[in-house]
């Protein structure tokens, strides 16, 4: 701001200049102790001409010199716009949606979201819901709404039953950017596709010849030719997680013996194996896909390491699910041939004279999937699962425990070995179609398949 320069000149000059000047409109007078009757020191100029006339006497005492002064407006409290602070509010316009193949699924199972999944903080957990918006409901969504634009991890969380038991993470991509809110897509860059794992009987590999998978048996998930989920069969065709993560990190632990020890399966019990199908754009497929192997006893670690060191021998004996990308054309999985298969039709074709007697007269395969029939969902045929169960009764049902048996095979073969002490054997790595009998010399009993056996036979296989 500037001021007014300040006119020093005598009172009488100004008047001259001016006749109208009025001295008291811009100059006030102010009593000056320091003042020299000579002049203002400041100003450098002599002002005692101006206050002389003024000067009074009091009782005798001259009074103080008066200085007159330029007359200035009082500066005033500038009014400084106020600077409003940082806007520092998360922009939260943004998504991550992650598409799952079919409608209606299990709300516990859910995916996770977070930067530190480890600390569980800013952790998210949302489950699938069917996307009604499509003319045809084919597909749920998994909406992660009102976020940052911040990139995230996203996976799999599942929950173990165990006191203390932490949850079991299933990471699928490390960093997942999020996109605008309006953003709708069809379809997403991230699938995952539910599956529900059916096994061939029998070498032929045709669906009439499958059956549900054997309770107590283990379903391997292996993905880039490494094994990811292990997974035990349980009631009524449900599948429970190990926490396969901390096994792996602590198998050559010396406090724990985890080299031979089971690995208990104490994840939550879900009616499909969730596996990642497209993350990112990313086509999972060939060497980067998803392979599935079914196994009556649980795989120790040297088999494990033998399959994820000879990719060879994994395709040999897994079953690959590359023919799942079906969908994203198809909007569903109605495949007439192949591994993979649409469940609607799933198990009511049984080839009944393949299929061999439950010892429970109760299990009824084809029932064990009609809750998931109309949920759009494809099954995975796999590979045969190839064993013999032996089970004596007598006439009151009642175990015939440590006989002798001789099993014939189509190819000629000849095996022996004894019932445990419950009458019970079980032979693995024979297809169930290449027995040609069952012998149990010391009784003189001879079963034979149920195509030529009489049905008061007491020796029931499984």
């Amino acid at each position: 701001m500037r001021f007014k320069p300040i006119d020093v000149r005598p009172f009488s000059e100004r008047m001259k200049e001016d006749p109208s000047y009025d001295i008291t409109q811009d100059r006030y007078w102010e009593p000056d102790q320091t003042m020299s009757v000579y002049g203002d020191p400041e100003l450098g100029t002599s002002v005692w001409d101006d206050v002389r006339s003024m000067e009074q006497v009091d009782m005798g005492n001259p009074l103080l010199p008066y200085v007159i002064r330029e007359k200035v407006p009082p500066i005033l409290d500038r009014v400084v716009p106020p600077v409003l602070p940082p806007d520092t509010t998360p922009d939260l316009n943004y998504k991550v949606v992650v598409e799952v193949a079919g409608v209606q699924h299990n709300s516990t199972q859910r995916l996770y979201l977070g930067v530190d999944k480890d600390s569980e903080q800013g952790l998210e957990l949302k489950a699938a819901a069917t996307h009604f918006k499509d003319g045809e409901r084919y597909r749920s969504l998994v909406e992660f709404q009102h976020i940052q634009n911040v990139p995230r991890e996203l996976g799999i969380r599942i929950a173990m039953h165990s006191r203390g038991e932490p949850p079991l993470y299933l990471p699928l991509i490390q960093q997942l950017h999020p996109v605008p809110k309006e953003t709708e897509k069809t379809p997403w860059d991230t699938i995952i596709i539910p599956v529900k794992p059916l096994g061939y009987i029998t070498e032929k590999k045709i669906r009439p010849e499958s059956d549900i998978l054997q309770e107590g048996g283990w379903v391997y998930v292996f993905w880039k030719n490494k094994l990811w989920r292990e997974l035990e069969v349980s009631k009524n065709q449900t599948y429970r997680d190990t926490h396969l993560q901390y096994y792996r990190q602590t198998r050559n632990s010396k406090v724990v013996d985890n080299q031979t020890a089971k690995r208990q399966a104490l994840g939550t019990a879900y009616d499909t194996i969730w596996i990642p199908y497209k993350l990112n754009g990313e086509v999972q497929q060939g060497n980067n896909g998803i392979k599935i192997l079914f196994r009556n006893n649980q795989l120790s670690w040297e088999a494990i390491d033998k399959f994820e060191s000879s990719p060879a021998e994994l395709d040999k004996q897994a079953t690959s699910i590359d023919s799942v990308t079906v969908y994203e054309n198809s909007k569903g999985f109605d495949l007439t041939e192949g591994p993979v298969g649409p469940i609607a039709p799933a198990l009511l074709d049984q080839n009944t004279d393949a299929i061999i007697p439950y010892i429970d007269s109760r299990i009824i395969p084809a029932k064990y999937l009609d809750r998931k029939r109309a949920d759009k969902i494809p099954v995975v045929y796999l590979k045969a699962a190839t064993w013999l169960e032996l089970e004596l009764l007598d006439e009151e049902g009642t175990p015939v425990p440590n006989e002798t048996y001789d099993v014939l095979l189509k190819d000629g073969r000849k095996l022996s070995g004894q019932l445990n002490s419950q009458g019970y054997a079980k032979l693995e790595g024979i297809p169930a179609l290449d027995v040609v009998s069952v012998d149990f010399p010391q009784l003189e009993e001879e079963w034979l398949p149920q195509a030529a056996a009489s049905p008061d036979k007491n020796t029931t296989p499984a």
